[in-house]
């Protein structure tokens, strides 16, 4: 599973620290890295058992950008897993749909061998439903990567989870500058959405300098600070003066 010379992250139990009160609080899903959201180069997977019983895809990433981690991640390389599964609503089911929209292809079509040396921008999202138990009605919970195309085009890089359309040939009248379709794009959506929606619209992407600060988190942050945009509980932003 790693390279000869691969840093990889630790894989140490977790230990209470001395004097500290076990607690339920801030339990998460089991997935054993940290890292949470990142940009990378898909440069293969492998076949593994798994723990459990079953079989694991564990899928390998190189150069990557981290964007979130529960903990620094200072590695240039690093891998995701998913539990083999032929259901659809299964974690490798539901990564397996996220791939397929990126690429605008039917599921039943898509080749894992395609999806290699591509650039890819991953999300981790932890404590999905997966149905329940069937003896005792308790909720399953797991962890789900969902992915989305991470293009690089012209010497600038964008993110996009479904097929761009072509750009126009000259813009429309009465178009709103690339700034303000970026605020419009963000209103109720989470970041991870954001970046596909806004990375993948032609206006923005001509802008490097916001598609920069879109990706380094500046643009968020500097509209927060200017009283233009609000994070809610949830996760989502909502823009100032914009209808629900």
């Amino acid at each position: 599973m790693t390279q000869p010379g691969q840093p990889q992250e630790p894989q140490q139990p977790f230990t209470l620290p001395e004097g500290a009160k076990p607690t339920w609080r801030g339990l998460r899903s089991g997935e054993r890295t940290p890292l949470k959201e990142f940009i990378g180069r898909m440069v293969g997977y492998t076949v593994e058992p798994s723990d459990f019983g079953g079989t694991n895809i564990v899928i390998r990433y190189d150069n990557l950008q981290v964007m979130q981690a529960d903990a620094p991640y200072p590695y240039a390389h690093g891998e995701i897993q998913a539990k083999y599964s032929d259901r659809t609503n299964s974690a490798w089911g539901r990564l397996g749909r996220s791939f397929a929209t990126a690429l605008g292809t039917d599921i039943e079509q898509m080749d894992i061998d395609h999806l290699v040396n591509q650039w890819w921008h991953m999300t981790r999202l932890d404590n999905q439903e997966f149905g329940k138990n069937r003896q005792t009605g308790a909720v399953l919970l797991g962890t789900v990567w969902t992915a989305a195309l991470y293009q690089q085009m012209g010497g600038q890089s964008r993110v996009t989870s479904t097929p761009t359309p072509p750009a126009a040939a000259t813009p429309p009248i009465g178009a709103i500058s690339a700034e303000a379709k970026a605020l419009s794009l963000l209103h109720r959506k989470t970041l991870p959405d954001f970046f596909s929606a806004a990375l993948a619209d032609d206006e923005i992407h001509k802008d490097a300098g916001l598609v920069a600060a879109i990706v380094n988190r500046q643009f968020v942050a500097a509209n927060i600070q200017a009283g233009k945009v609000v994070e809610n509980p949830d996760g989502t932003y909502t823009v100032t003066g914009m209808p629900f």
